[in-house]
């Protein structure tokens, strides 16, 4: 009988450190000329095509990126988009952009920068919401196309209180001690 409820002591430890593993979520959206697909909620765009920021005036594109919560009592550590942008390689100049996130009723910038061919990365973890984030690129000079948004979440679960560890040690005294005083 002491076998198994050292086997089983030893199940449950397993368990519980198997759940304090990191989770990584991930959402992506792809943008075409026509419309957004993926995990993508609200989209509004400003004129033109849905993936080219720039070919009408004042032109953006602001859309609420969805994912999965992380499960219940988890920390988030980091959250990251990763923006797919590229120059239309039109004899333009240069093309520059602001990216946008909302944070409660209002938009909060998290950067202007050049648009050149390539993968563009941000911390996000501050505005993420309950399943979803809103974003938002503008038009600041010039125009650049957005091939997709990619949202990366790492989360931990939070850790067992030791009240927790020290109440499962005391259930297991009781019973043997029960287990004792039934045996004499």
């Amino acid at each position: 009988m002491r076998v198994l409820i050292a086997v089983v002591a030893l199940g449950v430890m397993l368990a519980l450190g198997a759940v304090a593993q990191a989770a990584q979520i991930t959402s992506t959206v792809h943008f075409s000329n026509r419309s957004a697909s993926g995990d993508i909620g609200l989209g509004y765009y400003g004129g033109g095509k849905v993936n080219e920021i720039g070919d009408a005036y004042r032109d953006f594109l602001k859309w609420e990126q969805l994912f999965e919560l992380c499960p219940t009592n988890t920390n988030v550590i980091e959250a990251t988009l990763k923006l797919h942008l590229k120059d239309d390689s039109k004899n333009d100049g240069y093309e520059y952009t602001t990216l946008f996130s909302k944070d409660g009723n209002s938009w909060e910038s998290l950067g202007s920068f050049e648009v050149d061919k390539g993968i563009y990365t941000f911390d996000v973890t501050e505005y993420l919401n309950d399943g979803f984030i809103w974003l938002k690129l503008t038009d600041d000079c010039g125009d650049f196309k957005i091939k997709k948004s990619v949202l990366d979440i790492e989360c931990t679960p939070v850790p067992l209180p030791g009240a927790a560890w020290l109440l499962g040690a005391g259930m297991f005294g009781v019973i043997g001690v029960r287990r004792r005083l039934r045996a004499s």
